[in-house]
């Protein structure tokens, strides 16, 4: 049985083409990108794609790019692109673009808690800190992000290559210890096992 994800207010299609669709673990969720002005909370009034989650046994679609905060640098909106979801769908990471380098920043939206957070965090209080191309990647249960930077503004200060953010706690960490032999090392495309405990 097909189900037609990308729909507005009555059930009636986006009006605009809906791709990327990521589906939650445990199946209840879809999230997607779409151009569609009328799927709840999109925006008409621009020409980018926005990040949409639909509830399966709701049956409900609810915007996830929300709430986003924007540098007084930037150039024009954002762009959202390449979720992550957990398996149960009640967080999201995601990159968003705010300026034109082309370099994408890092947010994590917490669908239990109703808030979007900035992850690639900078204490440059013009811009917000920048992450690799290399897609984002969370752990099954959430609480692990795991995500490549060379801006070493990023939390752990002055380090370039890949980071553990921790959701719950906001902790940040290296993937790899320059004291431990691994000096000189940016490891990338590093993947979770399937229970998220090992990278």
């Amino acid at each position: 049985e097909a189900t037609l994800v990308s729909k507005g207010s009555g059930g009636s299609p986006g009006d605009g083409a809906s791709f990327g669709a990521t589906v939650s673990a445990n199946g209840n969720a879809v999230v997607f990108l779409s151009f569609a002005s009328n799927l709840p909370g999109g925006d008409p009034s621009t020409n980018s794609a926005d990040l949409f989650l639909y509830d399966r046994l709701a049956g409900s679609v609810e915007l996830v790019d929300t709430g986003l905060p924007a540098p007084s640098s930037a150039t024009h909106g954002y762009q959202p692109s390449k979720p992550t979801v957990s398996a149960d769908a009640s967080k999201i990471a995601f990159f968003a673009l705010f300026n034109s380098s082309g370099a994408p920043s890092l947010f994590l939206r917490d669908r239990k808690a109703g808030v979007t957070r900035l992850v690639s965090t900078s204490p440059i209080p013009t811009r917000l800190g920048y992450v690799s191309e290399f897609p984002p990647q969370i752990s099954r249960d959430g609480k692990w992000l795991l995500f490549h930077s060379q801006d070493t503004t990023v939390p752990p200060a002055a380090h370039q290559g890949s980071r553990l953010y921790n959701t719950e706690s906001g902790e940040y960490r290296r993937l790899v210890d320059p004291n431990n032999g691994f000096n000189g090392l940016i490891p990338a495309k590093e993947a979770f096992d399937a229970a998220g405990s090992k990278v």
